[in-house]
Formats: C-alpha cells, sequence, structure tokens
C-alpha cells in the first residue's frame, strides 16, 4: 500500500509547501504568540521524531520518470514561493525585533536569534538548489535570496571548488576524519572565502578591482547590506542582521561537515584523484527532513550529477548511509565524542564493507535516542518555562 503511496508523492509536489507553510507559521508564532523558543522546537525535536516514525524515502524515479519530473513548473514553485515567504520573513522579522527588542529579556533575545538563523539557514539550501540551475531566473533568484546571508561568495566556491575538490584535502569544506567540527568550521569559513578570491582573480587574471570579478561586487554588498539595515532599524538593526547572517552561515558549515564526514577520493598521482562519484557523500533516507530540504539528503547523487533536479535525485544502496537525517547528526556533530564514537564506525563499515550485526546496529540507535532524549527534555524544559513566563525574569 506504502508503495502506491510513495509512488504518488514522487510525482506530486505538495509535500515541498511544508517549508514555506513553517515559515508562515513560525511568522505568527514569534510576533503573535511571542514564542520563538517553540520554533527552535519544532525544528530541533519535532522534526528527528517525525523522522524517527515515517517511512524511509527510498523510492527512486525510474528513467522515464526522470524524464517526466525533469524541468517540471510545478516543482519550481514551491522554491520560488520559500524566496518570497523569506525575503517577507527576514524583514518582517527585522522590524519587529528593532521594535520590542528593549521590552524582551536576554534569552528571548537569544531565541530569537537562534530561530531567525535556523530559517535563514534554510534559505542557503533554497539558495543552493536554484544556483545549480543553467537559466538566468534561477540563479538570479539564487543569488538575491542567499545575498541576505551575507554568504555570496559560497556559490563561487561551492560550484567552482567544492564539486571538483570534494572529498579531497584540497577541498575546505570537506570535513577529514577526526577532526571535529569546531576544527572545522574556522577552517572552512576562512578556506571557502579564500578559495573563492583565488578562482576570480585566476578567471580574471587580475588582482585588480574589476566589475568581471564578481568578489569584488560581492564583497561591495558585504557593506551594502549592513548599512541598509543600520539605515532602517538603527544600531540594533544591524547588530541583529549580522548576527544572524553570520550563525546561518555556520548552520549551513554544520551540514557541510556532515555530508562528506572522513570520505575520501582516492589519490592517483600528486593532485590527481578519481571521478567523483556517489562513493563520496553521505545519504540520509528519513523522509521528513528530505521534504523539508528539498532533497538535499540524496547528496550522493547531487554530487555525481551537480545539475539534477531536486525532484529527480536518486537514493543508491552503494553510497555511504548516515545513521539518521540531518537535524539529528547535527546534534550530534556539536558533540565530539558522540560523533566520534558512531561515525568513524560508519566510515569504517563503509570502506571495509563490513555489515553490522542487528545487536551492534540497536548500539548505535540507541546512543543517537539517548542524545535526542536530552535535547527534547532539555529544551521541552526550557519551552515549559517560557510558558510560565521564568524566561522573563532573566
Amino acid at each position: 500500500m506504502f508503495a502506491r503511496i510513495d509512488t504518488s508523492l514522487l510525482h506530486s509536489s505538495w509535500q515541498y509547501y511544508i517549508c514555506p507553510l513553517f515559515y508562515l507559521f513560525f511568522i505568527w508564532n514569534q510576533v503573535v504568540n511571542h514564542a520563538p523558543l517553540f520554533q527552535i522546537w519544532i525544528v530541533m525535536v519535532l522534526y528527528p521524531f517525525l523522522d524517527c516514525i515515517l517511512p524511509f524515502d527510498n523510492r527512486n524515479p525510474s528513467k522515464e520518470e526522470i524524464k517526466q519530473l525533469d524541468n517540471q513548473l510545478k516543482f519550481k514553485l514551491p522554491l520560488y514561493v520559500f524566496v518570497g515567504i523569506d525575503w517577507f520573513y527576514v524583514l518582517y522579522i527585522q522590524k519587529w525585533f528593532y521594535e520590542t527588542h528593549a521590552s524582551l529579556s536576554y534569552l528571548e533575545i537569544v531565541w530569537t536569534v537562534w530561530a531567525t538563523a535556523l530559517l535563514m539557514a534554510g534559505n542557503i539550501n533554497v539558495a543552493h538548489e536554484l544556483l545549480h540551475k543553467n537559466n538566468f531566473l534561477d540563479k538570479f533568484l539564487g543569488l538575491t535570496t542567499l545575498s541576505k546571508n551575507m554568504y555570496l561568495h559560497f556559490y563561487i566556491e561551492h560550484v567552482h571548488g567544492h564539486h571538483r575538490r570534494v572529498a579531497t584535502k584540497e577541498d575546505p569544506t570537506s570535513s577529514r576524519r577526526n577532526e571535529t567540527l569546531y576544527q572545522f568550521l574556522p577552517r572552512t569559513l576562512i578556506g571557502s572565502w579564500i578559495s573563492a578570491w583565488q578562482f576570480e582573480e585566476k578567471k580574471v587574471g587580475s588582482k585588480e578591482f574589476s566589475l568581471y570579478n564578481r568578489m569584488h561586487m560581492f564583497t561591495i554588498c558585504y557593506f551594502i547590506f549592513p548599512l541598509v539595515a543600520k539605515m532602517f532599524f538603527g544600531w540594533i538593526g544591524l547588530i541583529f542582521f549580522l548576527v544572524t547572517s553570520i550563525f546561518s552561515a555556520i548552520h549551513l558549515e554544520i551540514i557541510n561537515y556532515v555530508e562528506h564526514y572522513g570520505l575520501e577520493r582516492k589519490e592517483i598521482s600528486s593532485g590527481v584523484y578519481e571521478k567523483v562519484d556517489i562513493k563520496h557523500s553521505w545519504n540520509a533516507p528519513h523522509r521528513f527532513t528530505n521534504y523539508v530540504l528539498y532533497k538535499l539528503q540524496r547528496h550522493s547523487d547531487h554530487h555525481e550529477n551537480a545539475y539534477k533536479p531536486y525532484q529527480t535525485l536518486c537514493s543508491y544502496e552503494e553510497s555511504p548511509v548516515l545513521p539518521h537525517g540531518y537535524p539529528v547528526c547535527l546534534i550530534l556533530a556539536m558533540n565530539p565524542k558522540d560523533w566520534f564514537e558512531v561515525m568513524n564506525q560508519k566510515v569504517d563499515d563503509y570502506k571495509s564493507g563490513i555489515k553490522r550485526s542487528e545487536k551492534e546496529v540497536k548500539k548505535i540507535n540507541w546512543k543517537i535516542y539517548k542524545v535526542l532524549a536530552k535535547q527534547a527534555v532539555v529544551l521541552t524544559t526550557l519551552w515549559v518555562l517560557e510558558i510560565l513566563g521564568f524566561m522573563k525574569l532573566i
């Protein structure tokens, strides 16, 4: 029965409106309900719970179905709707925070910044999907919406750097075995910036200012956008804009950390590596976040076929599989001890082809569920305290 439902969902686009609808709910929740911690709870507790209870998303489109699904407007519309709502959300929340920050407690300010940054990180994912297109409109929308995150150089480095150098020691956005998240973040944030500059200077053939060097234009934007925020919303608006932008970029890079951890391409000769294929990115078949993230978790196929639209991406048994969806792995990654204990075993098993016994698999799952339970207890407790009004005292 579920096979028929899965086939129906394959040709449907309604499930990809979940994320824009959540955005609308979050605007109401933050502005009317005054509960930003609730939307953090939804992303960090409810999303993983839904991934746990829903069947895996393993149904691949056939070659004939890929031809039918490719370039269908109904799959682009959720992305366009998302971009529009995201612009409205960011500008509205910026205005709301400017007008109400004086009446917020310190913890409410922290929750508001965190909640906004989480949603802005989702915007980078949609921009990523649009920028992997060959038409002007999608690329324009991708760059325009990415500009709010102050991370425009991501486009250059991701397309011309990461996709060529993924799973090699030359790639600043591929995490290495036993490299903690906190070692990875400064390496990728600085390395991506340098990589984008190097590519543009090589393309233009000069380090002098040039309109053809996109990094010069992007860097100018990095000064213009904060000044616009300052002009309309004062110093508090400028700080809110910068902090949420920075934290949204950090959330993106945590996902990058997860997507390629410990995977390596063979070096054939000095600086020459084997072709990128489905063995060099981690997949996750967890259904709910696959819909919310527009199939980003089918990352192996994305790297082998960078310009395939999200609705046609496939999941292959030969690809490495994460122990859970991205939201859970993001939580795990923040604790290096738990992350290494789970993921180093996954890396070793994949490289050696070992199949773990059911008992060993349950042991790994139990560790993940304990981490999730702690997260749920902490955030639920804080949420209840917020409802009772204790957060106003801090």
